[in-house]
């Protein structure tokens, strides 16, 4: 069955990580890249603002809600699922998977510094399990962002494990999606901070000034003619 929830006209994927789990293993055994995002409160303020993020979202093949906010606002209340999304099980147990079956993984950021942050924390969880064919710090980037799609087929990773923060991260899979030699992009976007070493007041006020702007996108979107 399919199950879905749309807030702000954002489809997410409902389900919890069993089901999203079995969802992995068929894209992992897909002759074509399947496209997967975990998604903040700003990756919704951002596809309100910007429709190459809408759409990027809305050709994904699975959204997974990273905020127990997201599913607040969406009216899911199962104590259960908001357990999952505050603890992240959905990236630990997707990360858990693909060590155990030996996928090896492509690291894309922003900066070198955060990929150094990324490597380093996969390591210190999954030791020399954790296998990493290569790397890409966009800052790096001085031409044509051909040059990414040719460094990442060039290794032909089974996944490419983005941290690129929105909206660059959706702009640039809209623009290259259909080039990777890979099974999976799984984005889990700046935002989405798996290390935690960003949080504090400044991560705090961001997410609810962030909260705030969904709100007004949820009530805009159900109550149009209010708008007006």
């Amino acid at each position: 069955m399919i199950k879905k929830m749309d807030l702000a006209g954002v489809r997410i994927d409902d389900y919890n990580i069993r089901e999203a789990m079995r969802k992995v293993e068929v894209y992992l055994n897909n002759e074509c890249m399947n496209t997967v995002e975990t998604i903040t409160m700003n990756t919704i303020v951002a596809a309100g603002e910007d429709e190459q993020v809408r759409q990027c979202l809305e050709k994904m093949d699975l959204v997974i809600a990273g905020e127990k906010e997201i599913l607040e606002l969406a009216g899911v209340v199962s104590p259960q699922r908001i357990r999952e999304v505050e603890d992240r099980e959905f990236f630990y147990e997707f990360m858990k998977r693909a060590v155990r079956n030996h996928q090896t993984f492509f690291l894309l950021s922003q900066t070198e510094e955060e990929i150094q942050e990324l490597d380093a924390f996969l390591q210190d969880l999954y030791d020399d399990r954790v296998q990493i064919c290569g790397q890409y710090a966009f800052e790096d980037c001085r031409g044509d962002e051909a040059d990414i799609v040719n460094e990442i087929n060039g290794v032909s990773p089974q996944i490419i494990l983005s941290t690129l923060p929105t909206p660059e991260q959706e702009h640039f899979l809209h623009r290259h999606q259909g080039m990777f030699n890979a099974k999976i992009w799984y984005g889990i976007s700046a935002e989405y901070d798996v290390t935690e070493s960003r949080r504090g007041l400044k991560a705090w006020l961001k997410k609810l000034q962030c909260r705030f702007k969904v709100r007004q996108r949820v009530q805009s979107y159900e109550n149009p003619e209010e708008e007006a």
